[in-house]
């Protein structure tokens, strides 16, 4: 059974007899910058954005009926601190969450890069992942790739969390693969534009203290200015 840890050892067990490795090297130190990053207020700074991966993109939900605790797939973590998976808890306590390494899910998420890239380059467009829950995002992007002649789509899920005036925290909760019949990725490809935002808008929303999708309320002197202006247009 590999040791319990929030960070990026190797995943090293035995199963079989065969002594099995897989590196998280490709998951280790990533981030989105970006030098010139306009604020709400107007205020151009460099904003930085340090992706914090969790376990959920190289493993499964443990099975109590199936599952065993003494497989060698068995993974668990310490607690952590909100918004960054590898921040332990002090004094480190064994998480109760259980998972199970899986091969799919691994092999995967080595597009995770690709995807930080793409959020980098292209302010993808986002929307929320789930009815109800305000802060779980689900990447807009979908990479296609062409396997067992059908389209595939890779899907990321993410929390931002304020750090500071200049940086944030992206909690990649989970990331996979489906096809174009997943209802999460017809809600992205077909969905309402209105439901979706880019990824920009997400990031100023969270560093002026919003949620990530929440609608800015003018304030009376703002919307005395929107009003004038909108009357001299006319």
């Amino acid at each position: 059974m590999s040791s319990t840890q929030n960070g990026f050892n190797d995943v090293i067990f035995t199963e079989n007899g065969v002594v099995k490795q897989y590196s998280l090297s490709h998951l280790e130190g990533l981030s989105i910058h970006f030098e010139k990053f306009e604020l709400e207020s107007k205020q151009v700074v460099p904003v930085s954005i340090h992706v914090r991966p969790t376990n959920h993109l190289y493993t499964k939900e443990f099975d109590y009926s199936s599952d065993s605790n003494t497989s060698p797939r068995l993974l668990t973590r310490y607690d952590h601190y909100e918004g960054n998976f590898q921040a332990v808890k002090k004094p480190p306590k064994i998480s109760t969450e259980k998972r199970i390494f899986c091969d799919e899910k691994y092999e995967a998420n080595k597009r995770l890069p690709d995807f930080i890239k793409h959020a980098q380059e292209n302010n993808p467009k986002c929307m929320l992942a789930n009815r109800g829950d305000t802060r779980t995002c689900l990447s807009a992007l979908i990479e296609v790739q062409q396997g067992n002649n059908q389209d595939l789509y890779y899907l990321v899920m993410f929390k931002l969390h304020r750090v500071d005036s200049k940086n944030i925290n992206m909690l990649v909760e989970t990331a996979f693969i489906v096809n174009a019949d997943d209802q999460r990725a017809k809600r992205i490809k077909d969905g309402q534009e209105a439901d979706k935002k880019p990824f920009k808008v997400l990031v100023r929303n969270i560093l002026a203290k919003r949620e990530p999708f929440e609608i800015r309320k003018l304030t009376t002197s703002r919307r005395k200015k929107f009003k004038a202006k909108k009357k001299n247009k006319n």
